[in-house]
């Protein structure tokens, strides 16, 4: 499992069951990695703003399939993409 934020300032929505890909470039201590995984959990916290409401960061819970020799001693330095899946498209 691996969690991550992610800002909704973005226009960008997330659900439970999206798959998303976690990516580690490497450094000279850690090889390059990456995994893909379904998200499982969103929890939101809202930065105020004068009483308002402008931004919310969300904390993104991502349980990973095959995710051997990840970094974990690693904090900074990822990537996440979405994974594109074209099934309701292709319904049409």
């Amino acid at each position: 499992m691996a969690a991550t934020g992610v800002s909704r300032c973005a226009d960008i929505r997330l659900v439970p069951g999206d798959e998303l890909r976690l990516r580690y470039k490497g450094d000279a201590t850690h090889a390059e990695w990456n995994a893909i995984g379904h998200v499982i959990r969103l929890t939101a916290s809202f930065d105020l703003v004068g009483g308002l409401s402008h931004c919310a960061d969300e904390e993104v819970a991502l349980e990973l399939r095959g995710a051997t020799n990840a970094p974990t001693d690693v904090t900074m330095g990822f990537s996440v993409d979405f994974v594109w899946k074209s099934t309701t498209y292709d319904r049409f």
